[in-house]
């Protein structure tokens, strides 16, 4: 579900390449008529032996009417990245 919410985002749209892992808590039910959005903040990225692929952490915490935190992932991802540039 909260997945989902990310995908809808289009924040991966063409640069996806795998789902890696994850770790999840849950930290409060959800009920029925429950009004659920998520908030992803990306906290690590980092180039990986393949120059055109990179790996992307982030925290979603998914969030209900209340603004009380019910589900926490962090997911990892596999991503294209840009060309790598001399610094």
């Amino acid at each position: 579900m909260a997945e989902g919410l990310v995908i809808q985002t289009l924040a991966f749209a063409g640069i996806g390449v795998a789902f890696l892992s994850m770790t999840l808590t849950a930290r409060r039910p959800v009920y029925l008529g429950d009004t659920l959005h998520a908030v992803v903040t990306v906290t690590e990225s980092c180039a990986t032996k393949n120059p055109d692929r990179g790996m992307v952490v982030s925290n979603v915490s998914v969030r209900n009417h209340n603004d009380e935190e019910v589900l926490e992932y962090i997911p990892t991802r596999l991503v294209r990245s840009r060309p790598r540039t001399a610094s």
